[in-house]
C-alpha cells in the first residue's frame, strides 16, 4: 500500500490506467513488465524501484509528474523509461 501522502498520485494513476484500458485496451501489468525487462537489459544487475516504474507509467499515460529525491536516488530513469516502450519522443 502506498504511503498516505502519495494517495492522490496513486488515485490519479489508477484512474488513468482504467481510462486507457477502456479506450484502447491498455494493460498496466504488460507495460510495467516490459519497462522492467528493458531496464534490466540496459542496466545489468539492477532493477528499477517500484516508484520509478509508477512514475514512468504515469508519464506513458500522459499524467504530469514531479519527482523530489536526493542526489543519486534515480530520478532520471522514470523519465527515460517511457522511451523504452514507445516510438514517441520523451523529454
Amino acid at each position: 500500500m502506498p504511503p498516505t501522502e502519495n494517495a492522490r498520485f496513486y488515485r490519479n494513476l489508477e484512474n488513468a490506467r482504467e481510462a486507457a484500458r477502456k479506450k484502447n485496451g491498455y494493460d498496466s501489468a504488460t507495460t510495467l513488465r516490459e519497462m522492467k525487462r528493458i531496464f534490466e537489459v540496459a542496466c545489468p544487475g539492477k532493477s528499477p524501484y517500484p516508484w520509478q516504474l509508477d512514475v514512468a507509467e504515469a508519464l506513458v499515460l500522459g499524467l504530469d509528474c514531479t519527482v523530489l529525491a536526493g542526489t543519486g536516488f534515480g530520478k532520471t530513469m522514470p523519465f527515460v523509461m517511457p522511451g523504452f516502450i514507445t516510438n514517441k519522443m520523451t523529454l
